[in-house]
């Protein structure tokens, strides 16, 4: 469900939450995203010759 169909609803509590995506190597991020297509492949191109990469990722869940 979207934010904005979420939004269509009297929100009783929302809440933001801030977690860190971890991984070694580059191979096991690629295989955390492979199936997720061409976007998510080349938004990961930077991360090709790193290890220990976190990545920060804020996301949010609502009580309606």
């Amino acid at each position: 469900m979207s934010w904005r169909a979420v939004e269509d609803y009297p929100i009783r509590k929302r809440q933001s939450f801030r977690a860190i995506h971890a991984f070694k190597t580059y191979e096991e991020l690629f295989l955390k995203v492979k199936s997720q297509g061409d976007t998510s492949l080349r938004r990961i191109e930077k991360f090709k010759n790193d290890t220990d990469i976190a990545i920060p990722l804020i996301y949010e869940m609502a009580l309606i």
